[in-house]
């Protein structure tokens, strides 16, 4: 499969993210995040950029630092911005502002999750839903129409889609992999929407890039 291919040359590389969540019936403004990561050892650094949560840094390597993410707060955080903290990976209040745990938040995770679901579904395991191929489609993130695959999302499989939903990928044309993702529930009412842009790879990142005491060294 192109996409899993593809995911494993993105060995270190700097996207931006833009997302639009809706959580518990709530509409969050739109985030708009700088992210680099480095595939081994697993290392994930989030700058948020936009107006929402502006300031707001997180940062997990494994097996280092304690193993523990380590946060700035930004703009409208409970604590108020430029609070330092170092908070286990399963933090609540790390996930509060994650929908998906700290160590998926990549492009990789994406096109990860993608490939198990396909996988799940050739191997006949009919309760992670199903997939269908949608050819090419048009979208305002892209100049031309790309390849979509919509994902039925069955009741009760995902935290917040109780009732079920449907989910589409659109994968870039030169990646071959999905970089602008868009979940729907069963009203359809958006409740997810990802979009990762501006990729630069590979490039190089080392241990200091993801030191807490060098970058943010005050």
């Amino acid at each position: 499969m192109k996409a899993a291919e593809s995911e494993k040359t993105l060995n270190s590389y700097i996207v931006r993210v833009r997302r639009h969540d809706m959580t518990d019936g709530k509409e969050h403004p739109e985030e708009i995040i700088l992210c680099k990561f480095r595939r081994a050892p697993l290392s994930i650094l989030c700058k948020w950029l936009g107006t929402e949560a502006h300031g707001r840094e997180i940062l997990y390597v494994k097996d280092q630092h304690e193993d523990k993410i380590h946060v700035i707060t930004g703009q409208g955080d409970f604590l108020g911005p430029g609070r330092k903290m170092a908070l286990p990976p399963d933090s609540a209040l790390v996930r509060k502002n994650l929908r998906y745990p700290v160590t998926e938040a990549s492009l990789g995770a994406v096109a990860i999750r993608f490939t198990t679901l396909v996988d799940a579904i050739e191997n006949g395991q009919h309760n992670k839903g199903s997939a269908k191929y949608l050819s090419e489609q048009n979208r305002p993130e892209f100049p031309l129409p790309v390849e979509a695959v919509e994902q039925t999302i069955p009741a009760g499989l995902e935290p917040g889609l109780t009732r079920g939903g449907v989910r589409f990928y659109y994968f870039d044309p030169v990646l071959n992999i999905p970089t602008v993702v868009v979940t729907f529930d069963h009203n359809r009412r958006q409740v997810e929407y990802f979009s990762f842009d501006r990729l630069q790879a590979p490039v190089d990142l080392d241990d200091a890039d993801f030191d807490p005491n060098v970058i943010w060294k005050r």
